[in-house]
């Protein structure tokens, strides 16, 4: 899950601060850039109950990252074509990244989930701090910024498929129910001491 976290930020600002890479009015693209997301948030609210969550990660975050790099390999000429496969990408990684904290929250527990809320939303930060650096790997091939980052979507995109689907489904409230959801497996041994420490306690 921390991937898809880390990538969603890397792409969201990847694609934000490589306006300038896109060619044309560099006012003009950073203002349907921050427009973008408008329609990619008011997808996410439609489709959120839909949709199985882990299929709107996967293609979502697909299609953003094959938009990025198909972007970028477009002959200068159609210029306006390279902006509106980055617009499509931007609003798909939006939907994305509005889905994302949704499926944070439902997958963990509710003894970690505001930790695991904290610790993915800091792991997500890394992925905004690489943005600038990976944008510099265009002094080694123009292209290479959005292409790395555009395989990082669709890698992560298809690792969500790894993750449980939690659409229709109660949310986890103990370790051992979280186990059972992501191994398939019975509560082990430690969890079962953990909460009968916390029952005694209680006592």
């Amino acid at each position: 899950m921390k991937k898809q976290r880390l990538v969603n930020a890397l792409v969201y600002y990847g694609l934000s601060y490589g306006t300038q890479d896109l060619g044309g009015n560099l006012y003009l693209n950073f203002t349907l850039m921050g427009m973008a997301d408008i329609p990619g948030q008011l997808l996410a609210l439609f489709i959120l109950d839909r949709i199985g969550r882990r299929k709107i990660l996967l293609i979502f975050m697909v299609f953003g990252g094959l938009a990025c790099i198909v972007a970028v390999l477009i002959p200068k000429d159609l210029q306006w074509l390279t902006v509106t496969l980055a617009l499509l990408g931007k609003m798909a990684i939006s939907t994305s990244f509005a889905i994302i904290y949704i499926v944070t929250s439902e997958i963990y527990p509710t003894v970690i989930r505001h930790v695991s809320l904290s610790v993915h939303s800091s792991v997500a930060r890394l992925g905004g701090l690489l943005a600038p650096q990976i944008l510099l790997l265009e002094t080694i091939y123009k292209p290479l910024p959005f292409i790395v980052i555009g395989l990082c979507s669709v890698t992560a995109g298809g690792l969500t498929m790894l993750l449980p689907e939690t659409l229709g489904k109660p949310l986890s409230q103990t370790m051992a129910a979280f186990d059972t959801v992501i191994n398939g497996s019975s509560r082990t041994a430690m969890h079962q001491k953990q909460e009968e420490c916390v029952t005694d306690t209680d006592v």
